[in-house]
């Protein structure tokens, strides 16, 4: 998997495109309190976290995402 972070969920989207599971935009603004401090931890842009909202977070996403939480978030299980 890629180093740079902005290289890893790009490779986690690909990865995952066509399922959406069941982690929540919800879930990850609880996490990190607001929509900003979400996008510069998981190095996403705003506009990423709308298509979230919109349409459900893909599994491997949802796992890179577990990764860089250390847990604290959990991937649907596939």
């Amino acid at each position: 998997m890629p180093t740079d972070l902005a290289c890893q969920h790009l490779f986690a989207q690909f990865l995952g495109m066509g399922y959406k599971g069941t982690m929540t935009h919800t879930q990850i603004l609880k996490k990190f309190g607001t929509p900003t401090a979400a996008r510069k931890a998981l190095g996403v842009s705003l506009q990423t976290l709308r298509n979230w909202k919109t349409g459900g977070i893909p599994l491997r996403t949802q796992q890179w995402i577990q990764l860089q939480t250390g847990g604290a978030l959990k991937a649907d299980k596939a």
